[in-house]
This record gives C-alpha cells, structure tokens and sequence, in this order.
C-alpha cells in the first residue's frame, strides 16, 4: 500500500513501463445488452444501472441470510485502484483472498464520503459523483458485493432501484504475488505519516512537483511571435515542469496560438495552447495532478517527459509570453516513454443516431495517461448519456465500458456544477440547462492503462435530441519509440 500511496500522486511513475507489469481492469453497471457494435440498438443501449429487471452485475450470491450482488471477483494479485458510483446504498463487502468474512464493511456512501477505511481526501463527492482513489491491494483475489440496489433519487423525494458503480483494478502476474501485501484495515493507523504526505499533494497538487537539487531551469528564448527552447542531454535527460506566463488569454488567442513539442527529433506534441493545458476554449483557473492555470495567465505542465538526446519546445503565436523548463539529467532506459499529446479539431456531428466518437487510436506499447473532453450543445437537453469504450491490445469488446460521459468524467446526474479534484474537474459547464460548451478532464496515475500493442478509445455519443453539435479531444499517452497514432 505504501508504494501505490506514493504512486497515486507521482507522475515520474506512468513515464516508464510498470514494474512490475499489469493489466488495467474496470468492472461497471454498464448496459449488458450491449455485446457488438453490429448490433446499433444494444450497443447503444442506455439502461446503465443495477437492478432486479436490469442485473447489471456478476451474479448474487446468499450470504448469511442476505442477498449480496457481486460487482468485481477478481483471482490472483492485483489492487483495486478507484471507486466511483453515482447512488452508493447499502452495504458494500470486500472480500480480500477468498476469505469468507469481509476485510471491509461498510455502508456504501459513508465509504465514499470518506467516513470509511479510505480516508479523506481520498474519498469525497464531486458534483453529484461519489468518488475513491485509494489502494487496496490484494495477494489471491478480491469480491466486492453490495446487499441493496434501491438507491435515492435525485430528482425527487423518495428512492428507487438503480445502482450505478465504477470499479477500476489492476491485476499483477501470478508470480509477483509473494510481493504484495493485502490490505488490512488495522494497518491503516501505522501508516498515518505516509497516507498524510500522499494526502498533503491530493489536496494541493500543485505540490506534485518539487524541484530537485540537480534541476536546472532553461528559459525560453523569444524571437517575435515565437518562444522556444532545444536542449540537448546525452545520455537522457527528463523535462520534470514546463510554466508560460501568456499574456493573451481571450479564447480566440488560446486557440490561435500553439504549442508544439519534440523529442530526440519526432513531434510528439502539436496542439493549441490553451487546449494543450485543458482549459479549451479560453482561459479557466483550476489546478491538477498534471495541470495549474492562473487567472494571471501562469500556464504548467508538470506531466514527467523522458528523451534520450535533445528536447525541443516551441510555443507560436502568443506575443510577449514568457516560459522555463525544468530538467534534469536521467538515463533513458528501455522502460522509458515518450510523451504524447493529441488533439481533436472541433467537429460538428449530428447528435443521433447515437454513434461513437473516436478520441485516438495508438499502435505500439505505452500508458494511457488522460484526456480533456469538449461539447457545445446548442439546445437544453442532456447530451452526455454515452459511455467510454476503451479497447486494449487488439480486444473485440472493450475492457472498459463506462455507464456515461459525466460517470467517465467523475461526476453524475449531468450536474452543472464546474469542480476541481487532482485527477479529474469539469472547468466548463454551459448553461443554462445542458446548452453551451462544457469541458471535463480525467488524468490517470494509478488507474493508467499500459497497452503492449495497442489502445482504442471511442466516447459514445448519446444526446436526447436530434440536433447538431461540436466535439473536441485532447488526449495524452506516453509510448515506447516508433509507437503512431491515429493522427499521424
């Protein structure tokens, strides 16, 4: 647990191939008619919750004379990673190692509202969406059940029967397993010290970054309209934080102006400026793991970005904005990873018949490490009923398939409510009702995704109305050298 605590807020962690390796997993309420994307009405079939007439789970299970829904059996080491539900009821059960009494139990919501094993702020409510990102690692297996699926409604007083739920795990190899210590809950207070530390930056992330004693700061250099920088580091060398101060921020400037970034001499980033830093379209202050934006218009990058030789960054556009990295010397070994951005012009689409968007599709080995999702809405319904779809390694059916746009994005109900958390934030929201342009983001450490071959992400587009919207993407991935994407 101590290691994944550290790992949770370090963002050196998804620059390099796990180790030891695993296999990114999500179990969810989705829909279970949707089996083939052949099939239109049960792929975009839209009944993503828990219910008797909806049994969106694994199985039940009678268990001392009460009914338990299994939502994740996983056999073999791993570690469940996030939690996220929109209508947490009952009591949820772990079951650590095929044991027969629970590790864990606990009412479902107090569990997310950090008044549980995992503490605050680990777990909390955004925006309607009840979320954890903690550790609990396993040596053998892990069951998680829930004994209810009757939840609160919350559009109007009373309840009703759907559960909808997010569980993201990794499993390990089998013969790592003598390397992993299963979560206790009594061990939780001889770890005060590590969880406070790794809960000092979940609070503040913009604390992620502490510069070492061997950084150097490289300004950039501006020539007119340009700002750039090449550095060159034989033997490989990591850029640890990148920090403009942009003078222009109207959203016509942000879009207008770019960023481009490369990498022992192959681009591996090409973007507008504002996008790049997830605050599209125009300027919104809020701070992450990976990202700070000021209202002073002090843009940061601390995504970790290894090269083997030279690093090369070049900002055009943007008059008088000034910049420096932070670098430090570090072999890039065979486990390094290249840093991606890619970005996905807005683009106009009509809303039905529901279809799936496509936000990249990467050949070669790497990380998933996050996205920014955009929407302009031109009428008052909800648009954002469609789930993730995340195809790993070449699968016929996605490994990851999310119960909705919000869900995905760590929020629920559609709340227009603009928040900020260390992993994920909505920093646009519309309005009013659904109408205007919304922007989310979710930023991924311990539930990043490694792909030995490949990775497809489709975000389901499902909208209540037939109109016409505009979409965009920005999506960041770190790869081994010769990796292509789909916008290459």
């Amino acid at each position: 647990m101590r290691t994944l605590l550290r790992q949770l807020v370090d963002l050196s962690s998804i620059a390099r191939l796990p180790e030891p390796p695993y296999v990114a997993h999500q179990a969810s309420s989705y829909d279970r008619r949707s089996l083939r994307p052949t099939d239109a009405e049960g792929w975009f079939a839209n009944d993503d919750w828990a219910s008797a007439t909806r049994p969106n789970y694994l199985r039940v299970e009678e268990r001392a004379g009460r009914r338990e829904y299994v939502l994740m059996d996983a056999s073999g080491p791993g570690a469940l990673v996030r939690i996220w539900s929109a209508s947490p009821v009952g009591t949820m059960r772990f079951y650590f190692d095929g044991e027969s009494k629970p590790e864990i139990e606990v009412p479902f919501e107090l569990l997310l509202r950090g008044q549980g094993p995992i503490p605050k702020p680990f777990s909390y409510v955004a925006a309607k969406g009840f979320n954890a990102y903690f550790p609990l690692p396993f040596q053998k297996g892990l069951k998680v059940t829930i004994d209810s699926l009757v939840g609160k409604n919350p559009w109007q007083e009373g309840t009703f029967e759907r559960i909808y739920y997010h569980l993201g795990y990794r499993s390990y190899p089998a013969e790592v397993a003598n390397r992993i210590r299963t979560f206790r809950s009594a061990e939780l207070a001889t770890m005060l010290r590590d969880v406070e530390k790794t809960a000092r930056v979940f609070r503040e992330p913009w604390r992620a970054y502490e510069s070492s004693p061997t950084a150097r700061s490289v300004p950039l250099s501006s020539d007119g309209d340009e700002l750039r920088v090449a550095i060159e580091q034989p033997g490989g060398g990591v850029v640890r934080e990148l920090t403009l101060l942009v003078r222009d921020t109207s959203e016509a400037a942000l879009r207008r102006a770019s960023i481009t970034v490369r990498f022992d001499g192959e681009t591996m980033v090409a973007t507008p400026l504002g996008d790049f830093f997830g605050t599209g379209p125009g300027l919104t202050p809020y701070d992450s793991l990976p990202f700070t934006v000021r209202s002073d218009g002090t843009f940061v990058c601390r995504f970790v970005m290894p090269f083997s030789e030279r690093a090369e960054v070049l900002v055009r556009g943007s008059p008088g904005a000034e910049g420096a990295l932070s670098v430090e010397a570090e072999p890039f070994t065979p486990r390094s990873l290249y840093f991606h951005a890619r970005y996905r012009a807005p683009t106009p689409v009509d809303s039905q018949p529901p279809r799936d968007l496509r936000m990249v599709a990467v050949e070669g080995q790497g990380i998933y490490a996050g996205d920014v999702f955009g929407l302009q809405n031109p009428n008052d319904k909800w648009w954002g009923e469609g789930d993730e779809k995340i195809y790993v390694d070449g699968e016929n059916f996605p490994s990851f398939f999310g119960t909705g746009t919000e869900d995905y994005y760590g929020y629920a109900w559609s709340t227009g409510e603009v928040f900020f958390r260390a992993l994920h934030a909505q920093t646009r929201a519309g309005g009013p009702g659904f109408s205007g342009t919304f922007s989310m983001n979710r930023f991924r450490t311990l539930d990043a995704i490694p792909f030995e071959k490949s990775l497809r992400f489709d975000m389901e587009l499902w909208h209540w109305a037939q109109t016409g919207v505009t979409w965009n993407a920005l999506v960041y991935y770190y790869a081994r050298p010769g990796a292509k994407d789909d916008s290459n």
